[in-house]
């Protein structure tokens, strides 16, 4: 499974997990990576987060720590599991589309644990 975000100001890192998503997986990655690209992109301000509400971004780990860093980062709260204007879909949307047409992400990725590289531009 891979993680990632997006912003109006660029995009996040590719987050790499082995096996099930859980709430302490969430947790970590919220504060080693989501929050520390929100600070770089957002410096003195008040940026947005929206995920898809899915069972374990609901989790109570996940709420304690949305709740520790509530002067940081608002959260948008949006309906269960829907895609209605979660711009991450349309990223995804994308990437299989390139699969289908021979762009070797996220599978060759998960694979080789490398960069992949497809018309000058760089997933790692």
């Amino acid at each position: 499974m891979v993680w990632d975000a997006i912003s109006s100001r660029g995009l996040g890192p590719l987050v790499v997990l082995r096996g099930m998503l859980t709430g302490d997986h969430y947790r970590s990655i919220f504060t080693d990576h989501l929050h520390p690209m929100l600070q770089i992109l957002f410096p003195g301000e008040l940026p947005v987060f929206e995920d898809d509400n899915a069972p374990v971004h609901t989790s109570r780990c996940i709420q304690i720590c949305r709740h520790d860093h509530d002067d940081e980062v608002e959260h948008l709260t949006w309906c269960p599991q829907s895609p209605d204007l979660n711009i991450i879909e349309c990223l995804w949307g994308f990437w299989r589309t390139k699969s289908r047409l021979g762009f070797l992400f996220p599978a060759h990725y998960l694979s080789t644990r490398r960069p992949c590289t497809r018309n000058g531009c760089e997933f790692r």
